[in-house]
C-alpha cells in the first residue's frame, strides 16, 4: 500500500500595507541679509538673565557657610523664593573666584553631607 503525501503549502502572513510617510521638508537656503541691529537688540532684551545668581552670591554664601545648607538645599530655597537656579548653578556661583582645590573640597564636602543625610 502506497502512502500518499500531500505537500502542505506554507503561506506568509498577510502584511498590512505600509503607512505612507511624509517626506522630509525641503531645505532651501537663501542668501539673506543679516537682521537690523535694533531687531537683535529687542530679541536680546527678551532673553532671561542667565547670571541671575550673581546678584544672590551673598545669600548663597550665608546659607552655605552659616546655615550649612547643601547646594541642592540652597537651590530649593532660592526656587521657593522665585529665584531660578539648580544646584550646579549655585555651586558655580559659590565657588566663583575660589582656588580650584578649595572648590573641589567644597563639592566633596557637599557629597559627604548628602550621603550622611541619606544614611549611606
Amino acid at each position: 500500500m502506497k502512502t500518499v503525501r500531500k505537500k502542505i503549502q506554507k503561506t506568509q502572513p498577510v502584511k498590512s500595507e505600509a503607512t505612507p510617510q511624509p517626506s522630509a521638508p525641503e531645505t532651501i537656503i537663501h542668501a539673506q541679509e543679516p537682521p537690523p541691529p535694533d531687531f537683535l537688540v529687542a530679541l536680546a532684551e527678551q532673553e532671561p538673565n542667565r547670571r541671575e545668581l550673581e546678584e544672590y552670591s551673598e545669600v548663597i554664601r550665608v546659607l552655605r557657610d552659616e546655615k550649612k545648607f547643601t547646594f541642592r538645599e540652597i537651590a530649593e530655597w532660592l526656587n521657593g523664593n522665585n529665584v531660578e537656579g539648580d544646584h550646579n548653578a549655585v555651586y558655580r556661583e559659590y565657588t566663583r573666584g575660589l582656588h580650584p582645590q578649595v572648590a573641589e573640597e567644597e563639592a566633596m564636602t557637599d557629597v559627604a553631607r548628602e550621603r550622611e543625610e541619606q544614611g549611606l
